[in-house]
């Protein structure tokens, strides 16, 4: 049986707690999620308890049955409706080989509009556009030269932060569909 890391399963057990606290921990909550991941009640109350781990297979099923990211197994925290599935307000953001510059304009025209229209925002593409955006090279650069020691690299920093806004800004963003 293949055993992911870990973090991983630290996350799964973050994921069950999460479910429980979600059904508040009515009777029956154990059985009814091990059934919806795939294992028995008293795998489960193994793996919650710390001492039996969960296959990749689980993981990816859990991720697919509650709708998130499998990014999420991957992160040190955040709440696992925090990671939404490349699936968002009805459409995947790289269909018909959107690029990710296209899927933020397409994300902050939903996030504005809701905004406009109903003075609300849907928290999934909220979510989805931060994380876009968080994950943008400009982002990391701009994260980088808030800690960097010397203005060399600073500068250094500065610019190829200023390149990859350049490529945001212009549409000239080379990503691939996934």
């Amino acid at each position: 049986m293949d055993n992911p890391g870990e973090l991983a399963q630290r996350r799964f057990r973050e994921l069950l707690q999460a479910l429980g606290e979600e059904r508040q921990h009515a009777h029956g909550w154990k059985k009814a999620v091990a059934e919806e991941v795939g294992i028995s009640p008293s795998h489960l109350s193994r793996v919650l308890a710390g001492e039996r781990d969960v296959s990749q297979r689980v993981l990816s099923g859990a991720a697919q049955r509650y709708k998130f990211s499998e990014a999420y197994y991957s992160s040190q925290e955040g709440h696992y409706r925090e990671f939404p599935p490349p699936e968002v307000l009805g459409f995947t953001l790289f269909e018909l080989g959107a690029s990710r510059r296209e899927a933020m304009v397409r994300l902050t025209g939903e996030v504005l509009t809701t905004w406009m229209e109903r003075r609300n925002v849907d928290p999934v593409a909220a979510t989805t556009l931060a994380r876009l955006l968080a994950d943008h090279p400009a982002t990391q650069a701009a994260r980088q030269i808030l800690i960097a020691k010397s203005d060399q690299e600073r500068a250094r920093l500065a610019v190829h932060m200023a390149i990859e806004l350049e490529e945001l800004l212009l549409g000239e963003d080379s990503d691939e569909p996934t």
